[in-house]
This record gives structure tokens, C-alpha cells and sequence, in this order.
């Protein structure tokens, strides 16, 4: 995706979302604690992940949020892992190959960790 499209599919989703919510909500936090300039210098033990729901399977929101993690540890953020907030129910039936083992199949063959958050 080109930067410019990025920013405008970015604006659509502010103007739509501000639209709705216009008059009901007093202040937004458009990104909160995105980049952190000491990165990982006061806990170097620690593993940075990126979280996420709605990104547990294959989808348009899974493409994005690995493609937003596979561009930004390219920039050089130290990214080690990805938060599956995997909201499944227990009727969820899970087999090998299916949408679930294929995203986090490709996390790890991209050298990212995964935890179920």
C-alpha cells in the first residue's frame, strides 16, 4: 500500500468513526504509546509485542497488522512478538491448517513470536 493511500483509508476511517461518535465523546486517544524512543534500553530482557484483537485469523485486519509490524521492524522498531487477543469462543473448532494455524504460521515463519493475550 503507498503512503498515500495509507493516509487517506487512515483519514476515511477518522472521518467515519469521529462522524458516528460526534457530540458523545470529549477527547480521543488516536494512538497511544505507539513508539517508544528508549525502546527496550530499561528492560532489555523484556520482549516488546504488538497487540491486537480481531487479528487471530486470516482477514483484512490480520494482512494490516502484519504488514504495520513486517514495515516497522524494518524501520528498526524492535518488535519480537504478536498479542492475539483471541476472542474464540469454546464452540470455536480449531484444526491444523485452518485460518488460525495459517496466520500464526506465518508470524513464525516471519520470525515473530505469538501469545494468546
Amino acid at each position: 500500500m503507498t503512503s498515500d493511500k495509507a493516509k487517506s483509508r487512515l483519514n476515511d476511517y477518522i472521518k467515519a468513526v469521529i462522524g458516528r461518535y460526534r457530540g458523545k465523546i470529549p477527547s480521543w486517544d488516536v494512538v497511544n504509546e505507539a513508539v517508544d524512543d528508549a525502546q527496550n534500553n530499561t528492560n532489555p530482557q523484556a520482549k516488546l509485542y504488538y497487540n491486537d484483537y480481531n487479528i487471530e485469523g486470516m482477514g483484512s485486519k490480520a494482512n494490516s497488522a502484519f504488514q504495520l509490524i513486517t514495515w516497522a521492524r524494518s524501520q528498526g522498531t524492535i518488535i519480537h512478538g504478536v498479542g492475539l487477543q483471541w476472542h474464540v469462543g469454546l464452540w470455536a473448532i480449531l484444526r491444523s491448517g485452518d485460518q488460525y494455524y495459517q496466520n500464526v504460521q506465518r508470524l513464525i515463519d516471519n520470525g515473530f513470536e505469538f501469545m494468546v493475550t
